[in-house]
């Protein structure tokens, strides 16, 4: 399977342990964290989890830094969810990247912000609709310069398994 159910990923300290799951109605990643301590007050508090996708999973996951013009034309089967790399500009930053491929599956985006140091959330979009992962461009802001992008290096049934 490309990415189990549940898997421990790593210890954050000997309290803490962050954990992945799929979601079965969203076909999303989450993270939660467990911690067997709280009664330890000595300690400091841990950051928040990032709630992104760990390309560590599986080999064919992969995060890359686009700009927000990616030149890539997104497709989609009937299902209109599980949206892919249709096809690229010539020239154009995903091209020119050199890692991405057609039929890519994308899973994830994450703004980066040119006016703030702070990191902004990231959009799961495993299995989101074309609508959805369509507006999630629409909607970035105009200081977004470039995203992060996950994508997985396989088909719609190989990132479902």
């Amino acid at each position: 399977t490309a990415i189990r159910k549940s898997r421990s990923i790593t210890s954050i300290s000997t309290s803490t342990t962050i954990a992945i799951a799929k979601n079965q109605h969203t076909s999303s990643f989450l993270l939660k964290s467990t911690n067997d301590d709280d009664n330890n007050n000595d300690s400091k508090p841990e950051p928040e989890p990032d709630n992104t996708i760990d390309v560590t999973l599986d080999p064919r996951l992969y995060r890359i830094r686009l700009s927000r013009a990616t030149g890539i034309e997104w497709g989609t089967d009937l299902s209109f969810s599980f949206v892919y790399v249709r096809n690229m500009e010539p020239g154009g930053a995903a091209s020119a990247s050199c890692l991405i491929d057609k039929g890519d599956q994308i899973c994830e985006l994450r703004p980066v912000s040119s006016t703030s140091s702070d990191k902004l959330p990231a959009v799961p979009l495993i299995g989101a609709s074309f609508d959805a992962v369509m507006n999630s461009f629409a909607s970035l802001t105009k200081d977004v310069k470039d995203i992060d992008l996950v994508f997985f290096h396989g088909s719609k049934d190989e990132l479902k398994d």
